[in-house]
């Protein structure tokens, strides 16, 4: 693999590690959903922002590496 593939890689276990234990562990005693709601629309936009980032160099004709 490469650096950017294990970056990219890195980035998507701390995601998905995220959406579970910060809601689950240290939200846990709120009486509302709101804050993990919150929490959970944020790391989505993350997630899309970092896709989109990916994204944004695919179909260049070879003129630059994603990778």
């Amino acid at each position: 693999m490469s650096k950017t593939e294990v970056k990219w890689t890195l980035f998507g276990v701390a995601a998905l590690l995220m959406n579970v234990t910060v809601p689950y562990a240290f939200l846990k005693g709120r009486e509302s959903l709101g804050g993990a709601f919150l929490f959970w629309c944020v790391v989505t936009m993350a997630v899309i922002g970092a896709g989109a980032a990916v994204m944004s160099c695919w179909g260049g004709r070879g003129d630059t590496s994603c990778r």
